[in-house]
């Protein structure tokens, strides 16, 4: 199978870059494979191995005929991943970072919204919250307290994360009817 590789890649050095879907095809699946088993988020790894294939293809002439090529094109595919993975958790612990920044930020303005909200608004908001049952009660929970997102809330569950969103918005029309039910929402 090397030397089948080896061929292949000869041909795009020599310029034939339609040689290069050989060399794809040969290694796609190990690349993925590499890929998917370093990033955290796995919608990123169609984008990550074709970004290996990418790198790969520009540095195809530092190659050595005959020496094992998957090897080579996997800590190609491990450096690639690695970089993805770095960008993916410094990108999360800004948002964290900056989340909690803007928490602070708001706090006063926050508390001080919280403390004219009349005591019998919160009182039946707690009520129709209390009043929910299952999927509904655990994704406003989640949503709401933990502050998870909606992939995460689909990502806990083994849904998808349409299905989150749906579950969520759903909970929130019924504490909007109970709300409502009590007299707690104006009409438009």
């Amino acid at each position: 199978m090397d030397t089948v590789i080896d061929r292949a890649v000869q041909k795009v050095l020599e310029g034939d870059r339609g040689a290069y879907r050989e060399v794809i095809a040969a290694a796609e699946a190990k690349v993925r494979m590499v890929v998917a088993a370093m990033l955290p988020d796995g919608d990123s790894v169609d984008d990550v191995a074709q970004e290996v294939f990418i790198t790969a293809y520009s540095k195809l002439e530092e190659y050595e005929s005959g020496t094992d090529f998957f090897a080579w094109m996997k800590a190609i595919a491990r450096n690639v991943a690695l970089n993805e993975r770095k960008r993916w958790l410094r990108s999360r612990d800004f948002k964290h970072r900056y989340r909690a920044h803007i928490e602070r930020s708001l706090a006063g303005e926050r508390d001080g919204v919280a403390a004219n909200i009349k005591g019998e608004l919160l009182a039946a908001l707690r009520e129709c919250i209390g009043k929910l049952k299952g999927v509904s009660r655990s994704i406003i929970e989640a949503y709401y307290f933990n502050t998870d997102t909606s992939k995460e809330i689909a990502r806990k569950s083994s849904r998808s994360e349409g299905w989150a969103r749906l579950a969520l918005h759903r909970a929130r029309l019924a504490i909007a009817r109970c709300l409502g039910e009590k007299g707690m929402l104006e009409n438009d």
